[in-house]
């Protein structure tokens, strides 16, 4: 079995260098493209068991921004909420302040830049910075995705701006979710890392690759002073908090 099991899994796999680029050819059934610039590989990794020796064969794994995203984009609660209450509406904890918030938000909508998935622990509202920050970051997603091979694919966003009774409910189903959020603020929004929105499937393309492009993007504007970023390991997505 374990002959087998090699057999299977590093067989149909293949890597090789083009435009710069590392592309990683990968599936047995369906054939799948990861393409990472690699500028972007941290570390590339070699392995060689028993199976591997005898049948002359190498491991061969490679680490880039999303496999690394927890060392990466470490930016805490601590961090984020200075930026979410300077820039940011007071938090809405009643009809009233609904009605007379301290500056102006709007309202974000699916489009070719982002999904909205069912917000079931907040409403679909951010100040304009924030609102601003989210579409360039699904645009440059789908720019950089155009560029290395296609693919019909659209960033998922899970949560935006919460109310006080928004964060009271989601602290009775996870008791790690924080009362003082900076989702409050109506500056923070999620984005998934495992979960993508396609209309239809023209080119394949992988979760991790998906998520190594989006990791790269975020990177990017991280670094310009635009945003903080914290990578949530159990909740799937990053946690992006849009600076003045």
């Amino acid at each position: 079995m374990p002959l087998i099991w090699a057999l299977l899994t590093y067989l149909p796999q293949k890597f090789y260098v083009k435009d710069g680029s590392l592309v990683f050819m990968h599936g047995l059934i369906s054939r799948e493209n990861s393409i990472v610039p690699l500028d972007r590989v941290h570390s590339l990794r070699t392995e060689k068991g028993l199976w591997f020796r005898i049948l002359g064969m190498r491991g061969i794994m490679f680490d880039t921004l999303a496999t690394k995203g927890g060392a990466v984009f470490n930016d805490i609660n601590s961090v984020q909420l200075p930026a979410a209450e300077a820039l940011g509406i007071k938090p809405i904890t009643g009809p009233k302040d609904a009605w007379r918030l301290s500056r102006p938000i709007v309202k974000v909508e699916n489009c070719d830049e982002y999904y909205l998935e069912d917000l079931t622990h907040s409403v679909p509202y951010l100040v304009p910075e924030a609102a601003n920050l989210l579409s360039e970051i699904g645009r440059r997603f789908n720019d950089s995705l155009e560029a290395r091979g296609g693919g019909n694919y659209r960033l998922k966003v899970t949560s935006v701006l919460r109310t006080e009774g928004a964060v009271n409910k989601l602290r009775r189903r996870n008791i790690n979710a924080t009362s003082n959020s900076a989702h409050r603020y109506g500056t923070t929004f999620d984005i998934s890392y495992v979960r993508f929105f396609s209309d239809s499937v023209t080119v394949e393309r992988s979760q991790e690759d998906l998520k190594n492009l989006l990791g790269e993007i975020l990177k990017e504007v991280r670094d310009d002073g635009r945003c903080y970023v914290k990578f949530e390991r159990k909740q799937g997505c990053f946690h992006i908090t849009a600076r003045k």
